[in-house]
């Protein structure tokens, strides 16, 4: 809120208006749709405020724009190995049955 108060305030200084003494009642529309990642967003690209402001305020949007990353576990195991050769071999069955399947459409859809 203070912040917008200040980006008012600058704004009629520099149109060289009279700042209004009901001032963050004009503002008060806009504090009714507050959002804070916009805050935050707004915070991130103004030059005048610190850098390290700017990098927190991005970090902080970020959580909520993005899905952070988790890690994947790789195991050695030969297990794991022998049921990763055995889901490739699947997997390449998988794609000529569907190449099958997508061709015998193709000659259905050109009967009809």
């Amino acid at each position: 809120m203070l912040r917008r108060q200040e980006i008012a305030a600058e704004y009629y200084r520099e149109k060289k208006l009279p700042i209004p003494d009901d001032l963050l009642d004009r503002l008060q529309p806009l504090v009714e749709e507050f959002d804070p990642v916009v805050e935050l967003s707004i915070i991130a690209i103004d030059r005048r405020n610190d850098v390290t402001i700017r990098r927190q305020a991005l970090s902080d949007a970020a959580q909520y724009l993005r899905p952070k990353l988790s890690a994947v576990a790789m195991l050695d195991d030969p297990e794991t190995l022998a049921s990763a050769s055995q889901k490739h071999e699947l997997a390449l069955k998988l794609v000529s049955l569907m190449g099958a399947v997508a061709s015998a459409k193709k000659t259905v859809g050109e009967a009809s």
